[in-house]
């Protein structure tokens, strides 16, 4: 890696999950498969956007979603209603 790039730090689940270990896999990968040599910061970045790409494609997860809240108004100031 670059002397100067510290890799994102985890919390929760930033970057989902992404590990230094599992980026440099994928640095190899495109390497090997597409010929692209990418720093350090860039497969970092599209790492994350690959990742994003797929969360997207496969629509709603069981582990986003987030229980209701009461306290959400609708733009109107009415109440949305819980599921």
């Amino acid at each position: 890696m670059a002397p100067n790039f510290t890799p994102p730090q985890r919390h929760g689940n930033f970057a989902f999950g992404l590990t230094p270990e599992a980026v440099g896999r994928f640095r190899d990968i495109m390497r090997r498969e597409c010929g692209l040599e990418l720093t350090p910061e860039e497969a970092w970045a599209r790492a994350i956007e690959l990742l994003a790409l797929f969360r997207m494609m496969l629509g709603p997860l069981p582990e986003d979603a987030r229980p209701a809240s009461s306290s959400i108004r609708a733009l109107d100031g009415s109440r949305r209603p819980s599921n």
